[in-house]
């Protein structure tokens, strides 16, 4: 501060005053900063380290897969891609303070992102990866579902050797097997007459091991029943299940209820799970199971769980390990009735022949749940040392249960991973979990929630490898009181689910049922297009529509080529034989030969999920009676084959036409749409009226009795002057194709040398010409080879049916790519402590990474977003690049945020005041840093002498 002279002989006085407290002050923060450094200096004399670290998301929600430990610098975390902001609470031991590079919250981007944590003087770092992606929820429907009259639920649902399915159903003390094919169709049934089966496994081909009780009468005791089935094909379902052999004794009295089983690793031997009453107590007997060749079923050898408690097993399933099993059920409190969730681990020690639980498995191989009234239902495996446990919390009365997910480490100790579904209830214990390809699970139940428009509706949840959501489908239609039983992920993405459900409020019968979701690289439907005939299939519904991955269209003997559509979900990409399908764009496939083989393979938007369908085309029917040409006053229309249509090029001055077709069958016919304004006399077509200036399209349909039919167009009219290249794409997803306002912009990496370009034409009967590339007008694609570094042009000239042509520019550039603008920086002081840092550059869309640390930003940096503007301050460097897909990236922008002038301190009172109260200024709690901050904004004080005034 400069303090002006005043006219006072007390001036040198005031002077000396003022230097002698400033001297005084420096010199106590000299000495109290030396004292907190030495403080510093002898706790850790090396590193600091956080006490404390919590992610949460936008919302507050804690990242459920993440554990700090203080010794770990470390962490690669993978979350949902609903967490759009990561929030970071931190703090460090002895108050130290905490800096979080590029921000906090910090946004994340889809992919990997990079968070460094500094703490103390020196910044000792702290790295987090944090990978963001999952599937959009919109991308999944329901496909197939089927009733079940006969049965009131389909309780299991498990895949067979021929890529089938086998379902077990349970209807008032009866049960039901169902051998299904790929599509859900029923080619084989039978119903068990006072069977109750619980479990069914296939064991070979065709050959099914199931297990349950079984009464000898109608309301009879039931018995244990264990047995092997084999599906005896028919036409349909007409095929029907031939039971083979019996095992009953040996599996406890009529007190037992054997309830799942498992395929051990040895071949030929199983484990079955069977609840017994043992001396008024329940407990779980594993019963050890060899099937010869006969088949003869054999006990081998079994062991018991019990306790204190009565013990109950819902599932048995094989985890990670040499022959170790994970039985999944619930410890009933015999004086409390309360039940609290069960897991026990068992293995199969080869060498003893004997099955014994894992002692290191929680206590003796036994875990319980904490908090009654608990029972687990299923569970999976979940990396290598750790499950995925689903539980119900149920509450008696009404019987139905919040469902929970638990983590379950290797010891058998609980995870801190757990995750509540509130609207997820478990009614009985009715519900599944199950491993996903992908690593991650499916859970399934029903939805009772007041006030919900899917109240009772069953749902499907998918959740990644750390129990974050990607998606939740409903299940059933409109009215539909439904629940989910069983689940069955396959390869593909899809998901076949099974259970129970009433049409209505009102509708007394349950009937069980099956359905296929479909996963995010499903197409909704492949069918031919309006020129190509496809016959029925057996139902007379459909021709050859989608039919899970296989379909099969049959064709005529003389067809050569047809075409087809596809109906897409959003952001799908589809390519058919490996060349790109531009959207809204029919596919063609030529047909050399008798059977012909198409691949549609199929990518979803999240790049990830691949689904691959093949089409058999064969052309097994008779051949098409088809139109060879069509005359006006003797004079042949212009045909395009390919499109099975025929032109006629007309003055305004024609307002009436005769027509005369020929057919390649002489006793062939033809039906004529629109039929209104025309007449015909056998093969001659007369049109009253032709709409002026515009052209008029008729639509023949050709009928043989020895031919098929097919079906053709005749359009009349003034000729086109439609010549316009709407789009262009490019078949090798490395291409980028942008549209400048004079011409096509074509980006290729260095390391291709040629691409394949396909065009599309405004109008049918164009006549395009290439130079600079070869054009296919067959497959109608620009095939450009021999790519030079820099700028290949292309020259496209579009002839429209009038003669009138346009010319078109492609510009396809190899590995010197357009850059984004250099990025421009606006500070703007905050709180007179450090500047918002707002950037931009052109284009618009280019994304901005940016770092604040000193690094180079790369994309796994912070992406700058204009709600979150970064934090500068004076002295600190940032550095941004801008991004977009098919330019080089901008160049790096290093900003160095200036020194900030600080108003309001007149006084070095006010600096000890900040210090005094532990202003925080850089975050993560007031230490040093922020004392040498508010040190720095003490100004010096020049006094100016006054000689006194003369006389």
């Amino acid at each position: 501060m400069i303090h002006k002279p005043e006219a006072d002989c007390g001036l040198h006085l005031l002077g000396l005053r003022k230097r002698v407290r400033f001297a005084a002050a420096i010199c106590l923060l000299f000495f109290l900063f030396l004292q907190m450094d030495a403080n510093r200096t002898q706790a850790h004399p090396i590193e600091y380290e956080l006490h404390t670290l919590t992610l949460a998301d936008q919302n507050g929600n804690a990242i459920p897969d993440f554990q700090f430990s203080p010794n770990t610098r470390t962490y690669d975390i993978d979350v949902s891609g609903s967490v759009t902001r990561l929030t970071i609470a931190a703090e460090a031991e002895n108050e130290h303070s905490v800096s979080i590079y590029p921000s906090n919250p910090v946004p994340l981007l889809w992919g990997s992102n990079r968070i460094t944590i500094g703490v103390g003087e020196g910044d000792t770092p702290y790295t987090l990866t944090v990978h963001r992606g999952a599937k959009s929820p919109d991308l999944h429907l329901e496909e197939h579902f089927a009733e079940f009259e006969m049965s009131q639920n389909i309780s299991t649902v498990k895949p067979t050797e021929d890529g089938g399915l086998i379902a077990l159903g349970t209807r008032y003390g009866t049960s039901q097997l169902y051998k299904m094919n790929g599509q859900g169709e029923v080619t084989a049934k039978s119903t068990l007459l006072n069977i109750k089966l619980n479990d069914v496994l296939e064991i070979k081909k065709n050959r099914y091991l199931v297990v349950g009780t079984r009464a000898d009468t109608p309301g009879g005791t039931h018995r244990p029943f264990v047995a092997v089935y084999e599906a005896i094909p028919g036409a349909g379902p007409a095929g029907f299940f031939q039971p083979l052999t019996a095992l009953s004794p040996g599996l406890g009295d009529e007190k037992s209820d054997p309830v799942s089983i498992v395929r051990m690793e040895s071949a030929d031997e199983y484990i079955i799970a069977v609840n017994r009453n043992i001396n008024s107590a329940w407990a779980i007997q594993l019963y050890r199971l060899k099937i010869n060749a006969d088949p003869v079923l054999q006990i081998l050898s079994q062991t018991t769980i019990s306790g204190a408690d009565s013990y109950f097993a819902n599932k048995i399933v094989k985890v990670g390990g040499s022959d170790h099993y994970l039985v999944v059920g619930y410890a009933r409190d015999r004086v409390t009735q309360a039940n609290h969730g069960l897991l026990a681990k068992v293995h199969y020690n080869a060498d003893a022949d004997t099955l014994s639980p894992v002692n290191d498995f929680g206590t003796d191989g036994l875990v319980k749940s904490g908090l009654a009234p608990m029972a687990y239902v299923s569970a999976a495996q979940a990396g290598e040392d750790r499950y995925v446990i689903l539980g119900t919390r149920e509450s008696f009365p009404p019987h139905v249960g919040n469902a929970e997910l638990h983590v379950v480490k290797e010891d058998g100790s609980y995870a801190d991973e757990a995750r509540l579904l509130p609207d997820l209830w478990v009614p009985n214990g009715n519900g599944d979990l199950a491993a996903a390809p992908d690593g991650g699970f499916v859970v399934g139940g029903i939805a009772i929630s007041s006030g919900n428009p899917d109240v009772h509706k069953g749902y499907v949840y998918k959740f990644g490898t750390s129990l974050e959501e990607h998606w939740k489908q409903t299940m059933g239609g409109p009215g539909h009181i439904i629940g989910v039983s069983a689940l069955l992920p396959l390869a593909n993405g899809d998901i076949w689910v099974s259970g129970g459900f009433f049409k209505n409020w009102g509708d007394l019968h349950r009937k069980g049922y099956i359905a296929n979701v479909l996963g995010p690289a499903a197409l909704n439907r492949i069918e031919p297009a309006d020129l190509t005939y496809v016959a029925a299939n057996e139902s007379g519904a459909g021709q050859g529509y989608l039919d899970d991955t296989h379909l099969t269209w049959n064709v005529p003997g003389n067809v050569n080529r047809i075409q087809g559509t596809v109906d897409r979900k959003p952001g799908q990409t589809v390519r058919v034989n490996g060349k790109l399908l531009p959207e809204n764009e029919p596919f063609h496939i030529f047909l050399p030969e008798v059977n012909n083989t198409a691949k549609i393979e199929v990518t979803a938007a999240d790049q990830l999920t691949k689904k691959l369908y093949t089409l058999d085309i064969i052309k097994t029917l008779p051949y098409q009676a088809t139109v060879t040409g069509v005359t006006y006053n003797g004079t042949p229309l212009i045909p395009y084959e390919h499109l099975q249509t025929f032109y006629m090029p007309v003055t305004s001055s024609v307002y009436q036409a005769n027509l005369d077709v020929v057919l390649s069958d002489p006793s062939a016919t033809f039906d004529l749409f629109p039929s209104e304004g025309v007449t015909r006399d056998m093969n001659r077509i007369h049109i009253d009226s032709l709409p002026y200036g515009q052209q008029y399209s008729l639509a023949l349909t050709v009928h043989s009795v020895e031919h098929i039919p097919s079906r053709w167009t005749i359009r009349i009219g003034p000729p086109s002057n439609d010549a316009e290249l709407k789009h262009l794409y490019a078949q090798s997803p490395s291409a980028v194709v942008e549209r400048a306002p004079d011409r096509f912009i074509v980006t290729v990496p260095n390391e291709m040398s040629h691409v394949t370009l396909d065009p599309i034409i405004s109008d049918y009967a164009s006549i395009v010409q290439v130079t600079g590339a070869r054009f296919d007008p067959t497959t109608q694609s620009i095939e450009v080879s021999f790519l030079q570094e820099g700028s290949n042009p292309v020259t496209v000239v579009v002839q429209a049916q009038s003669g009138m042509t346009q010319t078109f520019g492609i510009d396809v550039i190899r590995d010197q790519r357009r850059e984004v603008g250099a990025i421009v920086p606006s500070l703007q002081p905050a709180g007179n402590m450090w500047f918002e840092v707002t950037l931009s550059t052109l284009p618009a869309d280019a994304a901005i990474y940016y770092t604040v640390d000193g690094t180079d930003p790369t994309l796994s940096s912070a992406l700058y977003d204009p709600e979150n503007k970064p934090r500068l301050f004076p002295g600190q460097t940032l550095k941004a690049i801008g991004v977009k897909w098919g330019l080089r990236n901008s160049p790096v922008l290093v900003l160095t945020g200036p020194d900030l002038e600080y108003p309001g301190l007149r006084d070095i009172s006010d600096i000890l005041s900040k210090i005094n109260d532990r202003a925080d200024v850089y975050g993560g709690g007031f230490g040093t840093r922020d004392v040498e901050y508010w040190l720095s904004k003490i100004k010096p004080v020049k006094v100016v002498p006054v000689p006194p005034p003369a006389g």
